[in-house]
C-alpha cells in the first residue's frame, strides 16, 4: 500500500503488485507445506489479473485526473492513499484465496478468515500504535 501511495506512475504500482501478489502466494504455499494444483492456480492467477486490472485503472485513471484538473499537493497525496489503500484491500483479497487452495483441508472447523478480520487486526494495530507514539 505505501509503495503505491508513493510511486509516480501506473507502471510501477502494477510491477510492484504483481511481485507482492507472487511472493505472497509463495510464502502461504510455503507455510502450508503444499503447492496450489493447476485449477488453484488458474483461479489465483485470475484473481492476481483481476487485481492488477484495477491497480492499473485506478493508477491510469488518477494520472489523467491529474493532468487535467491540475489538483494540489494535499489532494494528489489523499487520492494516492486511497489508492494504496485499495491495494492493500486486494492483496488481502489474494492472499485470503491463496489460503484456500493450498490449504489441505477446507474450513469446516475453524471459521474462513475475510475482509472483516483483517479490517478489525489492521484497526487494532493503528490504535496500538497509536497509544504508544501518544505515551
Amino acid at each position: 500500500s505505501i509503495v503505491t501511495a508513493v510511486s509516480p506512475r501506473a507502471l510501477v504500482d502494477i510491477a510492484y503488485v504483481l511481485y507482492e501478489a507472487a511472493r505472497l502466494i509463495r510464502r502461504l504455499a510455503e507455510l502450508y507445506g503444499a503447492r496450489p494444483g493447476t485449477l488453484g492456480f488458474i483461479r489465483l492467477s485470475r484473481d492476481v489479473v483481476a487485481h492488477l486490472a484495477v491497480t492499473g485503472a485506478v493508477a491510469a485513471g488518477d494520472e489523467f485526473v491529474h493532468q487535467i484538473v491540475g489538483q494540489g499537493l494535499a489532494a494528489r497525496l489523499s487520492a494516492k492513499l486511497g489508492e494504496g489503500v485499495v491495494n492493500g484491500m486486494m492483496t488481502a483479497r489474494i492472499g485470503v484465496a491463496a489460503m484456500e487452495t493450498v490449504r489441505p483441508l477446507p474450513f469446516t472447523a475453524l471459521k474462513r478468515p475475510g475482509m472483516g478480520d483483517f479490517l478489525a487486526a489492521l484497526t487494532a494495530f493503528v490504535r496500538r500504535k497509536g497509544k504508544d507514539a501518544a505515551v
